[in-house]
């Protein structure tokens, strides 16, 4: 199960940012966070929101621009980092999804990506703080 849905209708920038948002909190503050996307231009926006509401919540990111989920996966690991994350086009869908990576290199799957929608969707009702 990974967030997936049609860019701008079911997975808005401000839901990206949301979703960003949730995983900085979940790391805290001053931890690191690895972002990647592929090479389309709605994988890019996207990538940057989810970044910008990991940096709200305090946490760092680490861009590796247009990269592979292996990639994201051995630099969470090699970088120390907390979580990461990957925005791809599906063309099977028409849209994209967010792959969701923690420590040390793992995706986020069943309860654990629960856990993730469940803060966004119970604790936060926007973010606030600047990172």
């Amino acid at each position: 199960m990974r967030l997936k849905g049609k860019a701008y209708r079911d997975i808005t920038i401000e839901k990206a940012a949301r979703i960003g948002y949730a995983i900085g909190k979940i790391v805290g503050e001053k931890n690191l966070v690895i972002s990647g996307r592929d090479a389309f231009r709605v994988s890019r926006m996207l990538k940057r929101a989810i970044s910008a509401g990991v940096m709200s919540a305090g946490a760092d990111v680490m861009d590796f621009h247009e990269s592979t989920t292996g990639e994201i996966a051995f630099a969470i690991k090699r970088f120390g980092a907390k979580m990461g994350f990957m925005v791809s086009l599906d063309p099977a869908l028409g849209g994209v999804y967010i792959r969701v990576f923690s420590s040390p290199g793992y995706e986020l799957v069943g309860s654990e990506l629960n856990q993730l929608l469940d803060y966004i969707s119970g604790e936060i009702k926007e973010p606030h703080e600047v990172g």
